[in-house]
C-alpha cells in the first residue's frame, strides 16, 4: 500500500521537523488571538534563520490581514 505521508517528518532523516511544527504552532495561536504579532515574529525566530524570518514575516503580516477560513471535516 505504500507509506501514508506525514507532515511532521519531512526530513531526509525522518525526524520531526521542528521548524514547520513552530510555524503551525505559532498560526494557531495568532488565529486564536492567544499571541499578537510581534510574540509570533519571537517564537517564529527561535528557530528560524535571519534568511529564514525575511519570508515569515511576510507570513505573518498574511495571516492577520487575511486569516484562513477554519474547515469543518467533522460534517
Amino acid at each position: 500500500m505504500g507509506e501514508r505521508m506525514n507532515l511532521f517528518r519531512q526530513t531526509k532523516d525522518r525526524s520531526l521537523d521542528r521548524k514547520y511544527l513552530r510555524v503551525c504552532a505559532v498560526y494557531r495561536l495568532l488565529s486564536k488571538q492567544i499571541i499578537g504579532k510581534s510574540r509570533a515574529i519571537e517564537l517564529l525566530a527561535e528557530r528560524h534563520s535571519a534568511q529564514e524570518m525575511k519570508s515569515l514575516r511576510g507570513t505573518v503580516d498574511l495571516w492577520l490581514s487575511h486569516p484562513l477560513k477554519r474547515l469543518d471535516f467533522a460534517a
